[in-house]
């Protein structure tokens, strides 16, 4: 019988949320955020060391789409190195490398 731990997941989920700014993108991944937060809780207490961190990018006029997945990268990978466990909007960061 195999017995383990998962110690670090990481994965990159896009969710293109056409008709919305990049500020109601990031009230809903803001509202994804403690949703899964309070669904590990709900299972065990303590699952509370997982978490969700999420950059928000915004498709800008004469952008392709490489550009808008690097601009929320950025603000995910700044997200992570400011906390974790947070949203991170690309334009209200200073998630500039």
């Amino acid at each position: 019988m195999m017995r383990g731990l998962i110690t670090a997941v990481r994965t990159l989920t896009i969710i293109p949320l056409p008709g919305k700014d990049a500020d109601q993108a990031g009230q809903i991944a803001e509202k994804v955020r403690q949703d899964f937060a309070e669904r590990l809780k709900a299972i065990n207490e303590s699952l509370d060391r997982i978490t969700v961190s999420a950059g928000v990018g915004c498709h800008h006029y004469g952008e392709g789409a490489d550009e808008l997945v690097q601009e929320a990268d950025r603000a995910m990978r700044w997200a992570k190195r400011t906390g974790r466990n947070r949203v991170c909007l690309a334009h209200q960061c200073a998630c500039e490398e």
